[in-house]
């Protein structure tokens, strides 16, 4: 009786161990068990633009930002109401003391807004993200 009990014991084991090592295959993409969680790289390329370099500081003056979203392996535009998400480390997005973070929605794969200087005097880093992707741009604030 006891070795009838090892040998459904064996069995057992023997069936979940030819269920659960192919889940432990790791040879590839398409294989099961596949680490999917390593580097992840955006087919979106993220551009932003500014038409103005420098900014005077404690001024109303601002520039105009537009943000640009396609598809780096085909050039198509983002889908519409895209959303892309702006921030920067010093000036306001929208209006004077205005908000350092502000999210934004694509049309034919571009945003716009403004950009105030504030007060404070540096490089203002304005960065875009979209989709995985991420473009920056500078404006001096002087």
């Amino acid at each position: 009786m006891f070795r009838n009990r090892l040998s459904i014991l064996r069995v057992a084991l023997l069936a979940c161990a030819a269920i659960l090592l192919p889940a432990c295959d790791t040879d590839g993409p398409g294989k099961p068990g596949y680490n999917l969680a390593g580097p992840v790289t955006s087919q979106m390329l993220v551009t932003v633009t500014s038409n103005k370099g420098t900014l005077p500081a404690f001024t109303d003056n601002f520039a105009t930002l537009t943000v640009t979203v396609v598809n780096s392996a085909t050039g198509a535009p983002a889908p519409d109401l895209t959303v892309v998400g702006m921030t920067t480390n010093i000036g306001s997005f929208a209006s004077f003391g205005g908000p350092n973070e502000l999210l934004l929605e694509t049309v034919g794969g571009h945003a716009s807004t403004v950009f105030f200087p504030g007060d404070v005097l540096g490089t203002a880093t304005i960065r875009a993200e979209a989709l995985g992707g991420v473009g920056f741009v500078e404006i001096r604030i002087r």
